[in-house]
């Protein structure tokens, strides 16, 4: 992501036989606005000074810009009421005042958030906006694009809940399209459901439909992208916390599991509403490009195949409801692996309802996270590439459970190929994951379109998952494939 500390240092120079370029006095209002002198900025837009306030330095950036992303809310409030331009764009990125409030790496970031309140309530700023990259204020407080540590955490939250709300603020009650977006980012189950009705109740024309497919402005997610977003980032949340505290309900907890239960209930009328299960958000996500993008997407598509349009293309698959939820619940089984904490796997039941909790009845998020992925099936989502892969290389882990989840419930087919030609019987067996090899030869497909374990499948080298095995001296395992083979 851009690094806007660079911008702290405005004092550009005038450029050389510029005579349009204003007087570099006028400059002292940039100088204010990075010390948060709101008495100074005052004095200078004002007769006999008369500086513009919206005076810039050679790159565009005003001092607007300036007092944003250092977090300086006095001297926002200045410029503003000497009518400085809130959505003014700077040279460098086309980045308004919003963007410099999230991207800066000032601290505190209550004060950030604090000054993007203003620029939007008093300001009139636009927190839909996109700078030159196709990107809104809120798209940059995404972990793809900043680091945040764990008590900035909260306030991040609250920061896209500034930019977030502020777009459907005064939103017509005639428009429940907007408000059933709101009611999602309020997991307001009940206010989501009234609007669902209102649509249904002005069909016409086909207009129902469109209803549960309008995308966020900011987000470009559908209503059901914006609840399973929402649902996996609650999950997230609670999963670190109950580990904090030995698993027990604290109030904060509590609420985030019912609000989880909120969004599978919004989420369940969407898709009754006839929402597309295999939603992508609807515009690209992108980026600034540095020297090392080139190399790092053909890393991610090698480990990953070679599939696939680019890391951040939804279009991929990797973007999907159920590609989404199947990689944060295969992430929680690996953690509840790796903290001890033990899960019964039943008899090929798991994700049908009777084997939701754990071997102690306690709740975990993972639960969720299966009802999510067993919902989004029920109504026709599609497996693609990517979850594919995510089978080989949870075979490779030897995390089983994961294993399980997505051919049993998720129903890939068991002998699906992926990076050179290798299914996930290859994975396990070059890995030397016995485990996973045994149920690989035990299983018995029980849905449509799926095959039993071929334990003579080739990848492109000709090379079958014994080989494999061999070749990585891989005892245990290759005792099992002969015995298999000699069947």
């Amino acid at each position: 992501w851009i690094v806007v500390e660079t911008m702290a240092k405005l004092a550009a120079p005038p450029r050389p036989g510029g005579s349009s370029r204003p007087p570099p006095s006028w400059d002292r209002l940039l100088s204010a606005s990075q010390r948060n002198d709101a008495r100074t900025i005052e004095i200078l837009v004002s007769p006999p000074e008369s500086v513009s306030p919206d005076h810039s330095n050679a790159v565009g950036q005003s001092a607007l810009h300036v007092a944003s992303l250092w977090g300086h809310v006095e001297a926002v409030r200045a410029l503003l009421g000497a009518g400085a331009d809130s959505d003014a764009a700077n040279c460098i990125t086309g980045a308004a005042p919003l963007h410099c409030a999230v991207q800066s790496g000032k601290l505190p970031l209550e004060r950030r958030i604090e000054c993007a309140r203003v620029l939007i309530a008093e300001g009139g700023a636009d927190p839909t906006r996109e700078d030159m990259y196709g990107m809104a204020p809120a798209e940059y407080l995404d972990e793809e694009y900043v680091e945040f540590t764990e008590m900035e955490m909260a306030d991040a939250e609250r920061f896209r809940e500034v930019l977030l709300s502020a777009s459907v603020a005064g939103v017509s009650p005639d428009d429940p399209g907007a408000l059933l977006l709101d009611a999602i980012r309020r997991c307001d189950a009940e206010a989501a459901t009234e609007h669902l009705s209102a649509s249904a109740a002005s069909e016409e024309g086909g207009k129902g439909k469109d209803f549960v497919e309008r995308p966020d402005v900011i987000t470009g997610f559908t209503p059901l992208l914006l609840a399973v977003d929402k649902m996996l980032t609650l999950c997230e949340e609670d999963n670190g916390e109950g580990d904090k505290n030995g698993g027990k309900d604290d109030d904060s907890n509590a609420k985030r599991r019912q609000q989880c239960e909120d969004l599978l209930s919004i989420a369940e009328a969407l898709l009754v509403a006839s929402a597309n299960p295999d939603a992508v958000p609807r515009r690209k996500r992108r980026r600034p490009r540095s020297v090392n993008d080139d190399e790092a997407e053909n890393e991610e598509e090698e480990d990953l195949g070679g599939g696939g349009t680019g890391p951040l293309d939804g279009n991929d698959g990797t973007e999907t409801p159920l590609h989404r939820t199947c990689a944060s619940l295969s992430s929680a089984y690996r953690s509840s692996a790796t903290k001890g904490t033990q899960f019964e796997t039943g008899d090929g039941s798991n994700g049908e309802g009777d084997n939701m909790e754990g071997a102690s009845g306690e709740y975990r998020p993972m639960h969720t996270l299966e009802r999510l992925a067993v919902l989004l099936v029920c109504y026709g989502a599609t497996p693609r590439e990517p979850t594919a892969l995510l089978l080989h290389d949870s075979a490779r882990r030897d995390d089983l459970r994961t294993v399980r989840f997505l051919v049993e419930v998720v129903g890939l087919d068991i002998n699906v190929r992926g990076r050179q030609g290798m299914t996930a019987f290859h994975f396990a067996a070059r890995s030397g994951r016995a485990d996973v090899v045994r149920w690989l030869l035990a299983f018995e497909p029980s849905k449509e379109g799926q095959s039993r374990l071929n334990v003579h499948v080739e990848d492109d080298r000709g090379k079958t998952a014994l080989d494999a095995a061999r070749v990585n001296d891989k005892a245990d395992v290759v005792g099992l494939l002969e015995e298999a083979a000699a069947r």
